[in-house]
């Protein structure tokens, strides 16, 4: 659906019943008489599920390879080389944080909030015109639902602005019968004593892309020049597509629009990243005696919980729709309501309330992860209490 081009304001008759509709109208001839160039500009709100998502903020399944160890891996480019880069989920909380946006390009992002918690621009990364992510280095510290009002689309020249000014004028001069109006007339000579009438061929312009206004084909000409019915697309199966980080500031200003390309365009810092650690390697003791070192706790098996604040976890492990993991708080032997496990297409998420983890997860708990038959152990996550 194409954006107005402009307001009722930029009208001659702004008051008129017909502007809004003038103005739709001529919006649309001027997209595709422009060769679908310029949709237009939107500022919407949506939300999104961080849950079920891949490492390129896309739903799962997807078709990105396998490390081999639970990474997936995508392709990127770095100093003109593309390597493939394995990760792409937080290290804190395991969630991506990587939101590919409905409408595209992102010229802007108004606001963003996690379950409800506001976050500032420099905790917030735009790259591609498509992607919002948590900041280098940062972390959402939740897997709750995004919410995010940003500005969208293709805004058209000033030129193009001037036609749709035009056309839009003439529209409405035509359906109030204004003597302004100066869209072309099939009647071009009138012979009144020998009742001779001549007619202009319909598809004389019309055949041309054009619309026999010259504000509006001066635009047309210069933006169209070969009457193409949809704006070019490069595609090539030779050469792998990969994102390539771009140094940039977030445009958050007013003026936005007038500089849609000034936002952080680049892909997250590699730090961001979670690299699985390595296995634990033995240690040779002075009693001759081999011992394994346990390894350290990831952040990645670290539940975090805040006071006075619900919780999301995604739970860790391959589960299925119709067999739900038991989740047990330790050293309590609590084993939390069934109706907390939310299945959500791909991974169950523990969803507490405020009171509930306040109730449930007391200081040095931990959180039991198993399956319901008991054929496999059981897998611990140690409950971590930290500040907003």
């Amino acid at each position: 659906m194409v954006a107005p081009w402009i307001s009722v304001d930029d009208l001659e008759d702004p008051t008129s019943l017909f502007a809004a509709e003038a103005i739709d109208a001529a919006s649309f001839v001027l997209f595709h008489l422009s060769g679908r160039k310029y949709g237009g500009v939107r500022t919407t709100t949506e939300s999104y599920c961080q849950i079920g998502l891949d490492d390129l903020g896309h739903v799962y399944p997807s078709t990105l390879a396998n490390s081999g160890n639970g990474a997936r891996v995508y392709p990127t480019v770095w100093d003109g080389k593309i390597i493939n880069q394995i990760g792409g989920c937080c290290s804190t909380c395991g969630c991506p944080h990587l939101i590919r946006l409905r409408g595209v390009p992102v010229l802007s992002v108004q606001a963003l909030s996690v379950g409800g918690r506001s976050f500032a621009d420099d905790e917030i990364a735009l790259y591609d015109y498509s992607y919002v992510s948590a900041g280098s280095g940062r972390c959402w510290s939740s897997c709750d639902d995004v919410e995010i009002t940003y500005t969208y689309g293709t805004p058209p020249p000033a030129m193009g602005q001037i036609a749709a000014r035009a056309l839009a004028n003439e529209y409405v001069w035509a359906v109030t019968d204004d003597d302004r109006c100066a869209l072309p007339q099939r009647i071009t000579q009138i012979s009144r004593q020998g009742e001779s009438w001549t007619l202009l061929d319909p598809q004389t312009f019309l055949s041309e892309g054009l619309t026999g206004i010259y504000r509006v084909d001066l635009f047309l000409r210069t933006v169209n020049p070969d009457r193409a019915r949809m704006r070019a697309r490069v595609f090539s199966v030779d050469i792998p597509r990969a994102r390539t980080p771009r140094p940039g500031v977030n445009n958050w200003g007013s003026d936005a629009l007038a500089t849609p390309v000034a936002m952080t365009i680049g892909a997250p810092a590699p730090s961001t990243y979670y690299t699985p650690p390595p296995p634990p390697q033995p240690q040779v003791v002075a009693t001759t005696m081999t011992m394994t070192a346990a390894p350290k706790t990831s952040s990645a098996n670290v539940v975090p919980v805040y006071a006075g604040r619900p919780l999301r976890w995604v739970v860790p492990g391959s589960f299925g729709g119709d067999s739900p993991p038991v989740v047990v708080v330790r050293p309590s032997g609590v084993e939390v309501p069934p109706d907390t496990l939310v299945w959500r297409s791909t991974n169950y998420t523990l969803d507490l309330t405020a009171d509930q983890v306040s109730d449930l997860l007391g200081p040095n708990s931990s959180l039991s992860v198993s399956h319901a038959d008991s054929t496999q152990g059981a897998a611990s996550y140690p409950v971590e209490w930290r500040t907003a």
